[in-house]
């Protein structure tokens, strides 16, 4: 009897639970795909840029370039990252160990459009070799993806970079860092390591990009350590608002292996449990390192928005080393008709992130409704009356008089209609249900059948 039991129950499972797991395992109803990118907005354009290293080189008043204040108008930035996107849309990423800026990158390019005779062997020396390029729609001097790798054991870095019709992406890095060489054996600035990345998306309806810098540890003249220093940078538009953001983490500080922090005014040490005479003789170092022109500060982030775009640019920590003792030739050469700088150094600008987005949607188009004119003794017959204008059977107007439908005003159509998953034109759910429902009825037959033989009718001799 329990066998007889057990095949009941094993049939009730089967024609229960089969069609019901065919139900939730088949494929349902296909959605819309989603949108193409960029196809909600009317146009857009964002911005991201990483710089683990920047260097500015100071000379005031040598030209006019930059700001003449502070005479920067030679940047470099080690290592380097950009990602764009504008209308179109086109992406485009930058990637390089070593970026000179991108009047020099492109020095030959730039050239070439005054001279378009000059030799592409000429034109590619003189265009920066070490980086990485990508674009959407591809390039004749970038592809969709492009790499840097570094040859030999002195390699100075590698660079990747890839950009699609929604999106790109740029990653640089770099080890063991000197970018103010070697004194007396010993680094002035020495960077353990250095990343830099970015990357920008473009969806439907609005547009997002980032920037991050990571950087390991810092010692600058053998006496300060930063350990780390990590930013970010985002900006992102729906069309109607933009929306920034920016962090900065700024690792532990010691002068002499003492506690001490990094502001707006320079080092401050902490001499809350430090032994006075080591804080005394911590801060003399600091005094004579400032008195030899070095100085080291902190920049707080600041994001901005206005209306539908945003911008934000990430903390970072500024090193300036200047020399203002240089003679004054300018005076002593008056006669000498070209300007010469009375003073000159280096700022070098840690972790800086930025990002900037701005997006406008497409307007909404509703056409207004066409109201014919029924009943006038001017319009044209549609009988047997010649010489009257044909009626037009594909304006939505009917061509005589009586009730009409003026057009639909709704918004505009939807991008791409959604469709069902079908096959043979019957639903695909519903197809695995009915399937699975003839495998259990075969399944469970045999059993049905053994079990009202046993049970229902009893054994025949």
């Amino acid at each position: 009897m329990r066998k007889q039991r057990w095949r009941l129950v094993v049939s009730a499972a089967l024609l229960a639970g089969l069609p019901t797991a065919a139900y939730l395992a088949a494929p349902a109803a296909a959605g819309a795909p989603p949108a193409a990118p960029a196809s909600g907005l009317a146009g857009f354009n964002t911005s991201a840029t990483s710089a683990g290293v920047q260097f500015e080189l100071l000379v005031p008043g040598l030209v006019p370039l930059g700001d003449p204040t502070l005479g920067n108008f030679i940047q470099a930035s080690a290592p380097y990252a950009s990602s764009t996107s504008t209308t179109g849309p086109s992406t485009g990423g930058v990637a390089s160990p070593v970026w000179p800026g991108d009047a020099v990158a492109t020095a030959g390019n730039a050239l070439q459009t005054f001279e378009p005779s000059l030799p592409q062997t000429l034109v590619n020396l003189l265009n920066d070799p070490v980086v990485a390029r990508s674009s959407f729609p591809a390039q004749v001097g970038a592809g969709t993806t492009g790499s840097f790798a570094p040859t030999g054991p002195a390699g100075i870095g590698s660079a990747t970079t890839t950009s699609s019709i929604g999106a790109t992406t740029a990653n640089a890095a770099v080890t063991d860092l000197s970018p103010l060489g070697v004194s007396k054996g010993l680094p002035l600035l020495e960077v353990a390591s250095a990343s830099s990345s970015t990357a920008a998306a473009v969806n439907a309806t609005s547009v997002s990009n980032s920037a991050e810098t990571r950087i390991g540890q810092i010692t600058i003249a053998g006496l300060i350590t930063i350990n780390g220093i990590d930013t970010t940078a985002t900006a992102s538009s729906d069309g109607h608002h933009g929306t920034p953001g920016a962090t900065t983490d700024i690792g532990s500080v010691k002068v002499a292996g003492l506690a001490a922090s990094i502001g707006p005014d320079g080092i401050t040490l902490n001499g809350k449990g430090q032994a006075g005479v080591l804080v005394q003789t911590a801060n003399k170092l600091l005094a004579a390192v400032q008195k030899a022109g070095l100085s080291i500060t902190a920049l707080a982030s600041q994001t901005t928005k206005d209306g539908n775009g945003a911008t934000a640019t990430s903390g970072a920590v500024v090193v300036t080393f200047e020399d203002a003792n240089l003679p004054d030739l300018g005076k002593l050469a008056p006669q000498l008709p070209i300007p010469i700088p009375n003073s000159a150094g280096i700022s070098l600008v840690l972790g800086l992130s930025q990002a900037s987005a701005a997006a406008t949607l497409q307007p909404d188009i509703n056409l207004p409704p066409v109201t014919p004119t029924t009943g006038s003794s001017t319009a044209p017959t549609t009988g047997s009356q010649t010489g009257g204008i044909p009626p037009c059977t594909s304006c939505g107007v009917p061509p005589t008089g009586g009730e009409t439908t003026a057009p639909s005003t709704g918004g505009a159509p939807p991008l791409i209609a959604s469709q069902d998953s079908t096959a043979l034109g019957v639903p695909v759910r519903t197809e695995w249900v009915v399937i699975a429902l003839l495998v259990a009825v075969l399944a469970a037959g045999p059993l049905l059948s053994y079990a009202n033989w046993q049970l229902l009718r009893g054994r025949t001799p």
